[in-house]
C-alpha cells in the first residue's frame, strides 16, 4: 500500500481524525500515520488528534513503536492524541506491553470525538 493510500484524513472543529487504511501496520504504514500528522499538526498545533485504527488487524513491532514514539511527542507538548477502536489483537498487544496505562484509548471514534470535545 502506497504511503497516500495508507491513511485519510477527516478535519473536524474539535480534532483531526486519522483514519488507517491498511489491515496490517507496518513501518512503511507507520511511516504515512507520521507524515499525516505532521503535515495537519503543522496546520491545526493545538487541537486533538484522533487514530482511528478500526481497520488495523495486525500491528509490528516497529509500528507499535511509532505509535508509543507519537503519544509520547503529543503527551510531551500537551496535545491529546486519542487511540481509538482498537480490535482485539491489537488491543491485545497494546495491553501486554502495558501501554494503556500511558495511551488514551477510546473504544469508538464517537467516544474519542466527545473525549476531544470535552
Amino acid at each position: 500500500m502506497s504511503e497516500a493510500s495508507a491513511v485519510s484524513v477527516e478535519r473536524l472543529p474539535s480534532a483531526v481524525v486519522i483514519h488507517v487504511l491498511s489491515a496490517e501496520l507496518r513501518k512503511g504504514e507507520a511511516d504515512a500515520v507520521c507524515a499525516a500528522i505532521d503535515v495537519e499538526e503543522a496546520a491545526a498545533p493545538a487541537l486533538p488528534f484522533i487514530l482511528d485504527l478500526s481497520k488495523v488487524v495486525f500491528m509490528n513491532s516497529m509500528a507499535m513503536g511509532t505509535l508509543i514514539g507519537l503519544n509520547t511527542e503529543f503527551r510531551t507538548r500537551g496535545q491529546q492524541l486519542i487511540f481509538a477502536s482498537l480490535q482485539p489483537n491489537v488491543h491485545h498487544s497494546i495491553n501486554a506491553s502495558r501501554m494503556t496505562r500511558l495511551m488514551e484509548i477510546a473504544p469508538n471514534l464517537e467516544a474519542a470525538k466527545q473525549s476531544a470535545a470535552s
